[in-house]
Parts: structure tokens; sequence; C-alpha cells
């Protein structure tokens, strides 16, 4: 159509029409985009329940630019030198297998990542209302690139981390981040120069934090948290003090903190 533009060779397979406004995932793609626009107006046309989610629901009206390889049905579908923009303020670079689409947060996910970018909306978007924990503030954007396996729920990988409050680097195992009281992690972690009082809106108190550490356990939440931990601090701001080279272990239970 006039909205959009689709190149180099694409080729779509579907059983019907009919079919196809109701479950996009059953659509077979064989294609290799080169500067291919397609416009969320014509995406609409073929499948308009896609309206009621994001991004569509935000922007009805926008675009997304497509380069790279995709085989496979909508719902297990391959990815090879792939890029996509326009989905919010998301840019993704990189190459995988996602499983469960046009639903994200039943996706599985299993890729290779370049380069992601992704604003706290764009975050906000994807994930359950009431996942993040009241004390946690986002960042106003991530970017990332590593290794990803599982859902947006629970996963496992290994990647460095840029936002607006710093670096960080994560090689780990999450579950079920999104249900309050649920968490569960065993990674190991590090962060240098990492505003750790914005994250957890404790700027009076804490200021910027360099370290290495490990962590186990469950909850997110101090009266709820069961994990022990242990590591370095390279540098952090505390209280107005800079404290440097400092070896920690300790433990999280029953409310109380123990070094």
């Amino acid at each position: 159509t006039s909205h959009s533009y689709i190149s180099n060779q694409v080729k779509a397979t579907y059983p019907s029409l009919d079919t196809l406004s109701k479950d996009i995932g059953v659509v077979g793609l064989d294609a290799h985009f080169t500067d291919t626009r397609i416009a969320f107006h014509d995406i609409l046309l073929f499948v308009p329940s896609l309206s009621r989610r994001p991004p569509f629901n935000r922007n009805p009206n926008g675009e997304i630019w497509i380069n790279g390889s995709v085989h496979g049905k909508v719902r297990d579908l391959t990815l090879s030198d792939f890029s996509i923009t326009g989905l919010g303020d998301i840019r993704f670079r990189g190459s995988g297998h996602i499983t469960g689409l046009p639903d994200v947060n039943s996706s599985w996910f299993n890729l290779q990542i370049v380069h992601l970018h992704a604003s706290e909306k764009d975050i906000r978007s994807f994930i359950p209302p009431g996942s993040i924990p009241g004390n946690i503030r986002l960042p106003s954007f991530v970017e990332a690139e590593g290794r990803f396996t599982g859902s947006l729920r629970s996963f496992d990988a290994d990647l460095n981390l840029r936002s607006s409050f710093g670096d960080a680097q994560l090689n780990g195992t999450l579950k079920n981040i999104t249900v309050k009281g649920k968490e569960s992690y065993n990674a190991t972690f590090s962060t240098k120069g990492f505003d750790l009082g914005r994250l957890i809106m404790k700027e009076d108190e804490i200021g910027h934090v360099s370290l290495n550490a490990t962590v186990q356990g469950t909850g997110t939440e101090l009266k709820t948290a069961n994990a022990t931990f242990k590591g370095e601090i390279v540098q952090a701001e505390y209280n107005s003090y800079n404290y440097q080279d400092i070896a920690f272990e300790g433990k999280a239970q029953h409310g109380e903190i123990e070094l």
C-alpha cells in the first residue's frame, strides 16, 4: 500500500484470510527484508485484534522498519542478522529464535543480541502492571548486548547493560521476576559508577556504586527476601562518604540484613 514498502524477497503463507484475521501466529514467512517499511495501519487491516496490544494500542499510525532474514511461522520464528525499529523507542539488532508471538508476555526467546535499546515507557508497556516493586525506579533508557534465553518473566542471561543510571554486567538466572513475592535469582553481576540510590529510591543516602557480587535467593523486598550474597565494593558513596575496596558477605532474612 501507499503506507508500506516491502523489499527484497518475501513469501507469506496462511490457511485463509479468515484464519489470518483471528490468529496471525499461523502466518508462515520466508523473507529477506532490505529497508522494509510496514505501517501499523496495514497490519491492523489484516489482524484488527492487535489494536489492543502494545505498541499498536499506543500508536496505531506508527510504522516499523525491518532488515534481515525471517523464517518460520509467526508463532515459531527464526531470525538471522535481523534488525527492527519503530516499536515505540525499541531498537533491536541480532539473531535467534522466538516462539509464542504475537503475545510478547507469553513468548519464549533465545536471542544473541548485538544491540537492544528500550525506554522506560517501552518496558512498562510490555510487562504486567504492578510487577515492578514499589521501591524500584526504572531508568529512562536501557541498552543491552549479549545472550538472553527465556521469557519476560523468567530467563537465563549473560548481558552487558548500559542505562541512564550507569553500566552493569549480569550473568545468571532470574525467575518469576514479575510475580511479587515469588522472585528468585542466582546471578553474578557487576556495576561501574551505577546510581544505585536512584534505582532503589534512596538518593539521600546512597550515590554511585561500583561493585562485583554474587547473589542467590528469593524476594526483592527486604521484609520478604531470603538471600545470601558476597562480593567486593570497589567504590561506593554512602551518607556523603566515599568507601573503597571493601569485601562483604552476608544474608537477608526475616526483614534483616546480616553481614
